[in-house]
């Protein structure tokens, strides 16, 4: 009877891990799912912090900061931040640069 119990306890303990393991699983789609920012406007300033530029643009809803690989691109020069993500207060690393900004991929037109 104990030899039973023993098993039992494994195998509670074997299901309650799996569970836990999937249960994990299922939420990490909602993270791929989430659609991807798009900023598209003109550069009015560059901010060089290798291995990124900062570009702050204006777009028709005002202006925004974009964090793209290192990058030259000139004033008043059209440009699209592609596949981007929001980071909130972000820290650039730059004596008083803390703001949101959005990382991406830099497309010109």
């Amino acid at each position: 009877m104990r030899q039973m119990t023993s098993e039992l306890r494994l195998l509670v303990l074997v299901a309650a891990v799996a569970t836990a393991a999937l249960g994990g699983c299922s939420r990490a789609p909602e993270v791929r799912t989430r659609k991807a920012l798009r900023v598209s406007g003109t550069v009015l300033e560059q901010v060089h912090a290798p291995p990124y530029s900062y570009l702050r643009i204006k777009t028709d809803a005002g202006e925004v900061w974009a964090m793209v690989p290192t990058t030259s691109v000139g004033k008043d020069e059209r440009v699209t931040v592609a596949e981007g993500v929001l980071l909130k207060n972000f820290d650039t690393g730059l004596p008083g640069r803390r703001f949101d900004v959005v990382m991406g991929a830099l497309q010109r037109r």
